[in-house]
């Protein structure tokens, strides 16, 4: 059972005898995605957190590196991170932050994983290149196998409003996941896929429990207090400028 939230993370860390820097590595970590990834949800209905927690729980139950696992908390703090300002926050500061927090091997790791966002789209082609790869390139597949994976586990996908679509892919992307822990030398790996995929399949649908909304990407959802606040505040922009339109006016 991988973890799905951070005392479940923790404990799983504490059980494997982690060295006290690699603790407050991942504990630091978990604190950001805390903060950047807050109101946001899967495509399933699932809290992003969660996802990010769990595809750090299967690195490190996989890999075990510190910093690969600080790596699945943040993984996509580059396209779905609340960096604040509206989204304004240019790359080197958003960058900066995460070296702060984490360090440049896990920043590293993330930004690899953002510069190819559909790698998991040429999965034959990738299977080609893989040994060909640096090690930080080969382990930064396995963070995009661990997500694709995590996305699976309970049979997550299959809340999605597309589930039905989804389920008639189910044989082709185990098969083309599965290949690519084998060439990652990863069997534990292998089996888990094969493990989740085989639940995916036997899992019945239940139309009642889907998501209502067809929502192909992950989705940000505002609690009606912050929804009113950013409204005001928009309100008050608007008034600042009707009044500055005015005043120009009246003094040209």
């Amino acid at each position: 059972m991988y973890a799905q939230t951070n005392i479940q993370l923790y404990n799983q860390l504490g059980h494997s005898e982690c060295l006290h820097g690699d603790l407050a590595l991942v504990r630091s970590a978990y604190e950001l995605a805390v903060r950047l990834f807050a109101g946001l949800y899967r495509p399933s209905g699932k809290t992003f957190l969660s996802h990010v927690v769990g595809t750090a729980s299967i690195l490190h139950e996989i890999k075990g590196k510190p910093a690969l696992t600080a790596a699945g908390l943040l993984h996509s703090a580059y396209t779905h991170g609340d960096f604040g300002f509206a989204g304004r926050i240019s790359t080197r500061a958003r960058s900066k932050r995460l070296i702060e927090v984490v360090g440049t091997e896990t920043e590293a790791y993330v930004r690899m994983y953002t510069e190819h966002p559909r790698i998991m789209c040429h999965t034959d082609e990738l299977q080609e290149r893989i040994d060909e790869m640096t090690l930080a390139g080969r382990e930064v597949v396995l963070l995009h196998v661990a997500n694709e994976l995590e996305d699976h586990l309970n049979g997550g996908i299959l809340y999605c409003h597309n589930a039905a679509k989804h389920r008639d892919k189910l044989a082709a992307r185990c098969e083309l996941l599965s290949c690519l822990a084998c060439k990652l030398g990863s069997t534990v790996l292998q089996r888990e896929i094969d493990r989740v995929f085989a639940e995916c399949h036997t899992q019945p649908l239940a139309p009642e429990l889907l998501q209502r909304m067809a929502r192909p990407v992950s989705y940000r959802i505002l609690p009606e207090s912050c929804r009113r606040s950013a409204w005001l505040s928009a309100y008050d922009m608007m008034r600042q400028v009707l009044r500055r339109s005015e005043e120009m006016k009246r003094t040209a």
